[in-house]
């Protein structure tokens, strides 16, 4: 007897839809014998959900309180930013110089003894494109085979 592969699982299925009708039928039988039980499951469900829609609610309440922190900060700190007009970023800066104005004898010693050539960054060149790599200097690809493809 030679079975189709899926014949095991097409009865499995009709055996299960039948299985399924004949659990609601009982029940129902039960159900038309004593209607309180149709009562006491809708209760059951109307509780459910109301627990349901609490927790919900409760969880609404702690994201529209983080909400409300979050903007108040971002007033705050927009209004900081209106009230100073960049005089912190100025200030920063001029302390910045500040501090490399001291050390600048040094660095500028440093600089003349070393040899080697000062070369700006390539982003501000012009002629710089990163998604084909040209004018990027020593990024460009090579391979990594310099001789023959075998082996001699």
């Amino acid at each position: 007897m030679d079975r189709p592969v899926g014949f095991g699982r097409f009865i499995w299925k009709n055996l299960e839809e039948r299985i399924a009708r004949f659990q609601r039928s009982i029940e129902d039988g039960r159900i038309k014998k004593d209607p309180d039980t149709i009562n006491k499951m809708e209760e059951e469900r109307f509780a459910r959900l109301e627990r349901l829609q609490k927790e919900l609610d409760e969880k609404a309440l702690i994201k529209k309180a983080r909400e409300d922190e979050i903007a108040a900060e971002r007033a705050e700190r927009e209004k900081l930013r209106q009230n100073l007009k960049g005089r912190a970023s100025v200030a920063r800066y001029e302390e910045e110089n500040a501090g490399k104005a001291g050390n600048s004898s040094k660095e500028t010693a440093k600089k003349s003894t070393s040899g080697a050539k000062q070369r700006g960054s390539t982003f501000k060149r012009g002629d710089y494109n990163p998604l084909t790599g040209a004018g990027g200097g020593s990024s460009r690809f090579s391979s990594g085979r310099k001789g023959p493809s075998r082996g001699g």
